[in-house]
């Protein structure tokens, strides 16, 4: 009897380590972009202060599908360019068109499902990863470094980036338990949600492939075949449900080719354009998203070298979250147009679980700054200097 008395009070708490938590440092972020958003006279409980001119479009695809057609139409880029809606992924315009059958609006049902999933990504993190380590002190850092991340304003506007966040979160949690259906499944739900998304079959791939505890080379093949070809199966949804608005199973590509890729560069080359004006110009509120940029290049190259320092003491988790975080680091870098960066480095959230083992002094140091950055980046977001 006195057995099941001591169980009890573990039994009631079991919920509040679970919640708590994640539920306390999203009311934290929360409040800081608040308190960025009083600053400087905006609403932070309008709706209408988290929409942008990508949120339009994701706002246009819940009401009425898929469309393309020539730019000449909108009297922009040339008439040989394609535009329309086609250059943005179905999975987030799918729950805005759910909650305005509702009875919500787009851009409030827009904020609700972001919130929901910078929640849920954080509960993701914290029960999956991080709640039963030893340090636990750690632990909660990492959480709270989470919870201010790079471009961390995009996870409660109306974009897909926490979902996005929250996806790869899940397929790295269902990869590092072998669970690999399920590990497909996370990805083709990531791949249908962002342009980015299908990098996880590359990363996932990788992973497998490389990984000396996954086991004998045929078992490394069926589980990449499996995870990745799941992955896959993801993306060609995107294509088909553009197909079926557009008439063309290209739609996506015409979408995005006027933006100007051009194949593949070295990331060197993005990476310096985006860093010159913050060294030629210095530090103003329109070189903080640059500044943003080089913390994130400092934060890569840095967790590659501990990691090459570290390899004999590396585990099959470090190695996939340090591939996942390259591959999508690297990536946007790659591409020869002007892509913002500052939106794509909100999807290298997983590089807390290895932020994690650093010292204790530069955990605290990195998360000082980064609200600091939060507040800032809040702040420019509200005045439309970050679109």
């Amino acid at each position: 009897m006195s057995e099941l008395t001591e169980e009890k009070p573990d039994a009631r708490l079991r919920p509040m380590l679970a919640l708590g938590p994640p539920a306390a440092v999203v009311v934290l972020a929360n409040l800081v972009c608040w308190l960025s958003a009083a600053r400087h006279g905006f609403d932070f409980f309008h709706s209408g202060t988290w929409v942008r001119f990508d949120s339009l479009l994701y706002e246009d695809i819940s009401r009425h599908g898929y469309n393309l057609f020539s730019c000449a139409r909108i009297h922009r880029y040339t008439p040989a360019d394609y535009c329309g809606n086609a250059g943005w992924f179905p999975g987030y315009p799918t729950l805005l068109w759910v909650g305005e059958r509702l009875g919500l609006s787009a851009p409030a049902t827009g904020v609700v499902v972001s919130v929901g999933f910078e929640f849920g990504l954080l509960l993701v993190l914290w029960n999956g990863f991080l709640r039963h380590g030893r340090d636990r002190a750690a632990a909660l850092m990492a959480l709270a470094t989470a919870g201010f991340f790079f471009g961390q304003v995009y996870q409660r506007a109306v974009f897909p980036i926490s979902m996005e966040i929250f996806f790869l979160l899940l397929t790295v949690w269902f990869a590092q338990r072998r669970w690999w259906v399920r590990t497909g499944l996370a990805g083709a739900a990531a791949a249908f949600t962002y342009s980015t998304g299908f990098l996880l079959i590359a990363a996932l791939g990788l992973w497998i492939l490389l990984e000396p505890s996954i086991g004998p080379f045929l078992g490394k093949v069926r589980a990449a075949i499996v995870a990745c070809g799941l992955t896959l199966v993801g993306y060609l949804a995107v294509l088909t449900v553009q197909r079926i608005g557009t008439g063309t199973w290209s739609a996506f590509f015409k979408i995005q080719k006027k933006y100007g890729y051009s194949g593949l560069h070295l990331p060197t080359s993005k990476l310096a354009v985006t860093l010159r004006p913050l060294f030629a110009q210095g530090l103003g509120r329109h070189q903080v998203a640059a500044l943003q940029t080089l913390l994130v290049a400092v934060l890569c190259v840095g967790l590659a070298g501990w990691a090459l320092w570290q390899r004999r003491n590396l585990e099959p988790l470090d190695r996939l979250v340090l591939t996942t975080v390259l591959v999508f680091w690297l990536f946007p870098l790659s591409l020869g147009a002007d892509v913002h960066l500052y939106r794509s480095e909100a999807l290298l959230l997983p590089s807390v679980l290895l932020t994690r083992k650093l010292p204790r002094a530069v955990q605290a140091v990195a998360l000082g700054g980064l609200v600091v950055l939060s507040y800032v980046m809040s702040a420019l977001y509200f005045q439309r200097v970050l679109i």
